[in-house]
């Protein structure tokens, strides 16, 4: 091809004929231009590929991640929520003697504490590859901000507030009040008497409900945000939300809805079948999904009323102890639930 083109500019040349020339040499710069443009649209489209490629698996890193740091913080959640319930206990005085002798928890409340970090593997390796993240993933980048930097942060607090406030009550009580050559019995009379260790155990439980409980379920909903549209993409049209979380998190319990209240009995479909999957966690607030499998579109009635149309599923967050009612288009109650301080989702079919 080259000595072709060498021939046709030699005879051109021979034969004094430079207006031909010039059109040949401008067409031979073109071709040289065309091909350097496709040389570089092929390139770059391989460095796209590429870069879509390292993206897919950096966010399979951030989808394992999260669904690791749902289930620990599941156990944390459920370690802060016991310890709760056992300092109401203490704060109404309805703790025995007994009481310490057989819980060790109990025994052992304000000496220990359970800390908790991110796991930031794969949204490290994102942070630094910013510049080539495709469209299809940016509306998910407020949800992983807020979890790695503003949740984090607030673990991060909360872990560095702990190990400083369980130090100064041990340090305290081995100061002022011998604590540590105490017998077992001394130290049972010694909780059940002592009024700053009450104040103590209160304000430890505040700030473990405060500053951990609360940011633990943002996170559970950020989470679960971002894990179901990395699922959705995966699966396309067969995506299913719940099954999902069943398969990815953990299996959720069933329960009935009841009826609506401050409505006629007439009112309530006698015959909807309707279920609730509960999960087996407790939180101070609530994630829920609503999954509508019936045909006909279905309100979500709280502060506010909320549209979720046949087959789709809808996922928000409730306040815990609200009355959520779920209606028709014509205001016809299908049931209802005071939301409880756990996740869970609402199945609805004909």
């Amino acid at each position: 091809m080259i000595s072709f083109f060498k021939t046709i500019r030699k005879r051109l040349i021979q034969e004094q004929r430079l207006s031909k020339y010039i059109l040949y040499a401008i067409g031979e710069i073109l071709l040289v231009v065309i091909g350097i443009l496709i040389a570089l649209q092929v390139n770059n489209r391989n460095i796209s590929d590429v870069n879509d490629k390292k993206i897919e698996i950096i966010f399979d890193e951030i989808e394992e991640n999260l669904i690791a740091d749902i289930k620990l913080m599941h156990d944390l959640i459920d370690y802060y929520n016991h310890e709760d319930s056992l300092i109401q206990l203490i704060k109404e005085d309805q703790v025995t003697r007994q009481m310490y002798l057989n819980d060790q928890h109990l025994f052992y409340l304000l000496y220990y504490y359970k800390s908790f970090t991110l796991n930031q593997n794969g949204y490290n390796l994102l942070s630094l590859n910013l510049d080539v993240i495709p469209d299809r993933y940016t509306h998910l980048l407020p949800y992983i901000n807020e979890t790695y930097s503003a949740i984090n942060g607030s673990f991060e607090k909360f872990n560095e507030y702990m190990i400083d406030f369980t130090f100064r009550i041990l340090e305290r009580w081995g100061k002022e009040k011998s604590y540590f050559t105490k017998s077992t019995e001394e130290k049972i009379n010694f909780y059940l008497t002592d009024s700053t260790y009450k104040n103590e155990a209160i304000m430890s439980t505040r700030y473990s409900q405060d500053m951990f409980v609360r940011n633990a379920h943002t996170f559970i909903y950020n989470a679960t945000v971002v894990i179901n549209s990395l699922e959705r993409m995966k699966s396309g049209p067969d995506f299913d939300n719940i099954a999902v979380y069943n398969r990815l998190v953990e299996p959720l319990d069933t329960l009935l809805l009841s009826p609506c209240l401050d409505l006629r009995k007439e009112d309530f479909e006698e015959n909807e079948i309707i279920q609730v999957i509960q999960e087996k966690k407790s939180y101070d607030k609530t994630s829920i999904f609503i999954k509508n499998n019936s045909d006909r579109a279905v309100y979500v009635s709280d502060q506010t009323k909320s549209k979720i149309e046949p087959f789709t599923t809808f996922f928000y967050r409730p306040e815990t102890n609200s009355r959520l009612n779920l209606l028709r288009e014509d205001d016809r109650c299908i049931g209802s639930l005071i939301v409880p301080k756990r996740s869970f989702a609402v199945l609805i079919t004909d």
